[in-house]
């Protein structure tokens, strides 16, 4: 604050309206030059506030909805590469999950998706010691580091993958 002529100079800060306003003051007296400003603009700024806060709000509320609709990714677990997502969950001979034994002896609990872009496709496929009959399959594995993640079922059009549940990180069931 400092003197001008008599009349008292203060600086009105403001981060929303006016960055920086002069506005005369002499004891006990706010003159008409800006002081008008003073209550109209004191009431605006809690509208304003409480009117961002109410919309802030609604925004949190909205995002919270959408990662609840959002559906989580489904990553390889050595390499956290995104494989599938659970919108891909689907029911294959009634279940999504399955356990076989493969000719080796060897356990598998897979889960059945419809798609798996992050995985690749290799070897011929073959009827040979397939699990879901008529279909033939070929081995999928995680397109960044190449462990195997899997099989990839196909039949007259229709296709799924089955991929061991204990390679992918947040494996889900149906």
């Amino acid at each position: 604050m400092w003197d001008v002529g008599g009349i008292r100079a203060v600086t009105v800060w403001s981060s929303r309206l006016l960055k920086r306003g002069l506005v005369a003051v002499m004891p006990g007296f706010i003159g008409p030059d800006m002081g008008f400003l003073l209550k109209p603009w004191a009431a605006f700024k809690k509208f304003t506030d409480k009117e961002i806060e109410v919309i802030a709000q609604k925004l949190s509320k909205k995002r919270e909805k959408k990662k609840e609709k959002k559906d989580p990714l489904i990553r390889c677990s050595s390499c956290k590469n995104v494989i599938t997502s659970v919108e891909s969950v689907i029911s294959v001979a009634g279940q999504h999950r399955h356990t076989f034994k493969n000719p080796a002896g060897i356990y598998y609990e897979i889960g059945c998706f419809s798609s798996a872009k992050g995985c690749f496709n290799m070897g011929e496929p073959t009827l040979e010691y397939t699990w879901f009959p008529g279909y033939t399959w070929c081995y999928s594995v995680c397109s960044k580091c190449f462990i195997h993640l899997g099989w990839f079922y196909q039949s007259n059009g229709s296709h799924f993958y089955g991929l061991i549940l204990n390679r992918l990180t947040s494996a889900v069931s149906r």
